[in-house]
């Protein structure tokens, strides 16, 4: 049986401010990353058929420079992680 996909409420997607609490990391490094992110169109898999987008741009404007703008999916929050792991080598 397939497992159901998790739901979500809009206060589970965190901004570059929220994650800056979370991480200990400088904001503007946070959302450096999350804007490369999200002009790449990275994505994530979870199971066979759910691939979100990791960034997700919850205003649907196009200037992009606001922390507030971006927001990191739930279950992407490992590899935005690992994403700022890599960064710092």
């Amino acid at each position: 049986m397939a497992k159901p996909t998790p739901k979500f409420t809009k206060d589970d997607f965190l901004n570059a401010i929220q994650l800056v609490e979370k991480l200990n990391r400088p904001v503007e490094e946070i959302h450096k990353i999350m804007l490369r992110e999200y002009k790449k169109g990275t994505q994530i898999k979870i199971g066979s058929n759910y691939c979100p987008m990791i960034i997700i741009n919850r205003t649907k404007h196009v200037v992009l420079s606001n922390p507030e703008r971006l927001h990191l999916h739930p279950l992407a929050f490992p590899k935005f992680v690992e994403l700022l792991e890599q960064k710092g080598k």
